[in-house]
């Protein structure tokens, strides 16, 4: 059984992206590169091969990695950078758990992470001094 997200992704090779003068584009360019080349891992496998623990009895299976990511995204870039509500969707355990039932699912909500990261990186403000956040952070302690 073929998961319907997994068919509409791009698994095509890309290149690393190239340093910008523009820090935010360079972090949504490099961001979109690893997001991609993570996605790409999952190309020939099925629902039940992404649910399958990679070394037993360790709860680890891609579809935990997925889950993790999709935390990580919201915790640091979507919550982290738009504030809003803090939602934990699988809780401190997420590299366990999923099955072939929920690919689906977790499939759709790490990529509706995605869009919401980005939206909160493009509502960052802007800078092209490398560091500026972090030293304008640090001088108003």
């Amino acid at each position: 059984m073929a998961s319907d997200t997994l068919s509409r992704l791009d698994f095509g090779r890309r290149d690393e992206p190239q340093p910008e003068p523009d820090l935010r584009a360079s972090l949504l360019g490099w961001l979109g590169y690893q997001r991609h080349e993570f996605q790409r891992k999952w190309r020939d496998l099925t629902p039940e091969q992404l649910a399958e623990w990679s070394v037993p009895p360790v709860e680890l299976s891609v579809v935990g990695l997925i889950r993790h990511i999709q935390q990580m995204e919201h915790s640091y870039l979507s919550w982290g950078l738009g504030g809003g509500e803090r939602v934990e969707a699988y809780g401190d355990d997420d590299y366990a758990g999923g099955s072939a039932d929920t690919v689906e699912d977790d499939l759709r909500l790490y990529l509706d992470e995605i869009v919401r990261a980005d939206a909160a990186i493009a509502e960052f403000p802007r800078s092209t001094a490398r560091g500026s956040v972090m030293a304008s952070r640090s001088a108003t302690r």
